[in-house]
């Protein structure tokens, strides 16, 4: 049956289920408490019986701990998500008429009654896509015992605080509608916001999909491509409980920052204990020996400052496929010269049957495991029928191989040795050479490992050593994949073997230059099959208003994007007659708009600018150091760190001709929308050809006093 909908049944209603929350949270702590006093007696019974129990006995208490802390851990999530519907029970209703008229509401989690009745459905349930993917008329959807259809005769929206219900609205059509214009009209927050009762349809279908192993969404920015990815890592948790924990999921994000900015979301939404992390910090447990690993904001900086010709070039000659195939040629010869040292055993191995296995049997595997899979082999020949110290002084020697096998000293000989770099490369390298090499003696010697050194190295190291597999890693999401080039996926591909993919980017927010990504390499790279991988794009953007987004649109001269049409004023280009004018004026326009909680960014196109203007700027710097947004305050940010951030109000610090040229166009796409409700772009001299060629009623111009 419905349910009465007036305001006073549907208060009334809320009470119903709020006291069933409060049952279930008391049900949950007493459970909870139950499996820490087990715990504790299962612990106290192995300790005080450590020398009498069997193994398989040790095993089975072991076992028995291992779950009791699994299931503390789920009654932790599912008590912080209780908690949080405590004060807000649900956020949507929907009537749907099938076999039996019912209505349902929808929520962060489920919520029973005594009787096992559910009374909140939540989100993440299959009947709950209703909600997302229909309005009012002809439904339908898909459950363990197929497909349902009917008929939604109602579709409502709620704004639930403290347990009080302050707005209902019936809905009819899908977004844009009044609370998800309510969310956007708000200001920044200092983390990503919780959309779940605004997911548009198309992003609902991303979620939820489950079709495809790997999954890869291009979208402008705004259109939600992250807050996709995290409900899609918990819509993945809900359905696939049985075989996917936290414990099997990753996440990689391209700076702190913005794991800092996004970290709040799970938790919002039932989940925790999602590894969130870096491609840079998630290498530190690969590669050792270094006491600083540049990331990819450390190459921004070089690529994005004047000066350091040599590191640029550094770069774009180690992002082609010339200086890879030197790699995979240094590495046959790396492989030959360890393989030469090999000393005949007499009656045990010789050099034949070394040659044998070395060259030819075990070629496929990496050089260190494949002279620790032969010294295996030849150990197990010679047990009892050598001497101890025979044995004993063939793994001595084998010991020497090991020493030669190191492939952090083998990449830095190759750049020690010119004419062995020149003899790999058979002649085609750069002109350049001598300054590359150079520069990597010198980093390796401080114990730094450039960008532009970091995947080449891994790769190499793949070649030689062999890169740890972790399968139990069994869904992996890559956000701002653009950024990424193919051999970091390949790299990918191989240590996590076993997991499906969610892939986020959009090519025209590409930082780094140079760089052959593309969306067809990743499916040829972790695709098995044609069916199991697809491409989707997201083509309408949510975040800037409508005059931000058509401005930076015009930057791309992108036409195929649809804007949410909220209202606003159009983005104000300056021009200043010199700096001290300009700072002024951004300080008047910084302290207007941040005596509220509102948020301003400065934002420049590197670091080195940033720390050149903070002396003149009523903004704080924003570091990988210090990177909490707090509203109410200003900040000063390199465009590169931007990436992914929303601020309520934007300054763009020079976009003068002199500081963003033709080949900074989605670098400075990318600064612009940044932007949530007003845009600013200061600049004394020439403006920036990009902004040039825009139509002028795009945009208002202005003189600084």
């Amino acid at each position: 049956m419905f349910y009465d909908t007036d305001l006073a049944a549907e208060q009334g209603y809320l009470e119903t289920v709020a006291d069933a929350i409060n049952v279930q949270i008391s049900n949950l702590h007493s459970h909870s408490e139950q499996q820490e006093e087990d715990m504790r007696s299962s612990s106290k019974y192995l300790w005080e019986n450590i020398t009498d129990v069997t193994q398989s006995e040790k095993n089975f208490w072991e076992n028995e701990l291992n779950l009791g802390s699994h299931r503390k851990t789920q009654d932790t999530q599912s008590l912080h998500n209780l908690e949080a519907m405590r004060k807000s029970a649900w956020f949507g209703r929907i009537d749907f008429s099938s076999d039996t008229d019912a209505s349902l509401y929808i929520g962060l989690g489920t919520v029973r009654d005594a009787d096992g009745n559910v009374l909140v459905y939540d989100w993440r349930a299959p009947i709950s896509s209703l909600y997302y993917d229909y309005d009012t008329g002809k439904a339908s959807y898909t459950c363990p015992e197929g497909e349902i259809e009917g008929e939604i005769v109602r579709k409502r929206q709620y704004e639930i605080q403290n347990r009080v219900i302050h707005k209902i609205s019936d809905v009819e059509q899908q977004l844009p509608d009044d609370m998800l214009m309510s969310l956007l009209e708000k200001n920044a927050s200092r983390k990503i916001k919780n959309i779940v009762h605004t997911i548009a349809r198309e992003q609902n279908q991303l979620i939820r999909n489950r079709t495809h192993r790997i999954l890869m969404i291009q979208g402008p920015a705004g259109s939600g491509k992250t807050s996709v990815a995290l409900y899609r890592a918990a819509y993945l948790l809900y359905s696939d409980r049985n075989r996917l924990s936290a414990d099997n999921m990753l996440i990689l994000s391209p700076n702190d920052i913005f794991i800092n900015y996004i970290s709040d979301v799970l938790p919002q939404i039932g989940e925790t204990n999602v590894t969130q992390t870096t491609f840079r910090d998630f290498i530190l447990s690969v590669i050792s020996g270094f006491r600083h690993i540049d990331d990819v904001t450390d190459m921004c900086e070089i690529l994005y400052s004047p000066g350091n010709e040599t590191r640029k070039l550094a770069y774009k000659y180690k992002n082609t496929e010339d200086f890879y195939a030197i790699l995979r040629q240094y590495a046959k010869y790396a492989e030959k010269k360890i393989g030469n040292c090999f000393i005949p055993i007499p009656g045990i191995l010789n050099k034949k049957e070394f040659d044998a296995m070395y060259y030819d049997k075990y070629k496929d595997i990496p050089v260190r495991p494949r002279i620790r899979l032969i010294r295996d082999i030849t150990v197990e020949r010679m047990t009892g029928i050598v001497s101890k110290e025979s044995l004993h002084k063939f793994k001595k020697e084998y010991n020497g191989y090991f020493r030669r096998i190191d492939s952090r000293k083998l990449y830095a000989d190759l750049h020690a040795d010119e004419d062995l770099f020149w003899m790999m490369g058979e002649g085609d390298t750069p002109d350049e050479l001598s300054d590359i090499c150079r520069l990597v003696a010198e980093s390796f010697k401080s114990k730094r490992l450039f960008y532009e050194d970091v995947i080449p190295l891994l790769f190499f190291k793949s070649l030689i050593d062999g890169l740890p597999e972790q399968k139990n890693i069994r869904h992996l999401l890559i956000d701002e994949a653009q950024d990424y080039n193919t051999h970091q996926l390949s790299i990918l591909r191989t240590i996590f073997p076993k997991a499906s993919l969610t892939v986020l980017g959009d090519v025209n927010q590409a930082l780094l230059p140079d760089s052959d990504f593309s969306y067809e390499k990743v499916a040829e790279i972790f695709g098995s099959s044609h069916e199991d991988t697809v491409l989707k794009t997201l083509n309408k953007t949510f975040r800037s208003t409508k005059q931000i987004n058509l401005f930076a649109l015009a930057l791309l001269g992108e036409t195929n994007v649809e804007a949410v049409d909220r209202k606003g004023a159009r983005p104000v280009l300056l021009h200043g007659k010199d700096m001290p004018s300009v700072f002024a004026s951004m300080n008047r326009h910084i302290a207007r708009h941040t005596d509220g909680n509102a948020t301003v960014a400065v934002i420049c196109k590197n670091e080195k600018q940033c720390r050149q203007i903070s002396k003149h700027v009523n903004a704080r710097l924003l570091t990988h150091a210090s990177y909490e947004i707090n509203p109410g305050e200003a900040v000063l940010v390199p465009a590169y760190l931007a990436k992914g951030l929303e601020f309520d109000y934007v300054i763009v610090y020079d976009g003068s001709s002199m500081n963003y040229t033709k080949e900074d166009r989605k670098l400075l796409y990318t600064i612009c929308t940044r932007a949530l409700h007003k845009l600013r772009i200061y600049y004394c001299g020439e403006v920036s050809p990009l902004i040039a060629a825009i139509d002028e009623q795009l945009y208002e111009k202005g003189e600084i006093s």
